[in-house]
């Protein structure tokens, strides 16, 4: 098991890979209403 969540893009035209890791247990607080 691994504590983040690793979300890749691949362009094969522009020959890049994008990598982003966010970590599993984020907490995000927004408010409601």
């Amino acid at each position: 098991m691994t504590d983040t969540i690793i979300l890749a893009s691949i362009s094969p035209n522009k020959k890049t890979v994008s990598m982003l890791s966010i970590p599993r247990d984020l907490y995000v607080s927004y408010p409601t209403g």
